[in-house]
Order: C-alpha cells, then structure tokens, then sequence
C-alpha cells in the first residue's frame, strides 16, 4: 500500500497498516488520520479493508442485537414482576375488602342485638374508614 501524506507532500515511508476507522497506523504505533492521507492500494489491500470493515460492523451489530435481547429480556422479566405484584396487591385488596365487609357485618349484628350502641357502632365504622384512607399526621 502506497499512502500520500498531504501535510508533508510526500509518499509515507513506513509500513503502513489500515484500520477499521479508515486511519493509519505504522511500525512504532503512531496514528495517521485518513483525512490528511490518500491510500493507493492493491485490490488484495482493498478486499482486506472491506473485511475489516465488514467484521467490525458485523461485530458492532451482533453487539447490538445481543443488547437489544437483553433490555428485550429485562422488560419481559419486569412486565412479569408488575403483573405478578399487581395481582398480589389485588388479593390484597380483596382480601381488606373482605375482611373489612366481613367486620362491618359484625359491627351491624352487634349493633342489632343490642351488644353495642349506635354511637359505638358509628365510631367503630369511622374507625375501620380510617384503615381504608391515608392516615395525617397530626
């Protein structure tokens, strides 16, 4: 491969070898931007920079993809999460409700036969309410 150095009009001297950026780099490992260079290359250069290429964008996009099946995953894994804690919270709630419909049953029977007053039976209402709604700190 033959490279024109615009900056110092003249031929590169060293071996010079392509990167997948375009770039240069020669023996001693020092970096010459394409942008002040022209490569005359053979055709076995060219189809060796193609590949180059091609591999690092192939190896770009099977990274891709691998990341794309991985957030993929994690959102699959975290709509199962939320579906698993809503019906969670929703036997919870069945559950209060129950549980709460199952104490003002009590309160009304109670209330019924005599066993506690009106009075009583509103402040135990109110007082099973408050359960349902968030409480103030006061």
């Amino acid at each position: 491969m033959k490279v024109w150095c615009r900056s110092r009009v003249r031929w590169e001297r060293e071996n010079l070898y392509l990167l997948p950026s375009g770039d240069f780099t020669d023996d001693q490992g020092r970096l010459h931007r394409r942008e002040g260079h022209t490569a005359y290359v053979t055709l076995e250069d060219a189809i060796s920079a193609i590949r180059m290429v091609e591999e690092k964008f192939l190896s770009d996009k099977e990274t891709e993809l691998q990341r794309l099946e991985s957030e993929n995953y994690l959102l699959h894994k975290a709509r199962e999460i939320s579906g698993e804690v809503t019906d969670i919270e929703k036997n919870k709630c069945i559950t209060y409700e129950k549980t709460l419909e199952e104490k003002l049953k009590e309160v009304k029977m109670d209330y019924i036969f005599g066993k506690i007053t009106l009075e009583e039976a509103i402040k135990i209402i109110n007082g099973e309410n408050s359960l349902c709604q968030p409480q103030s700190s006061e």
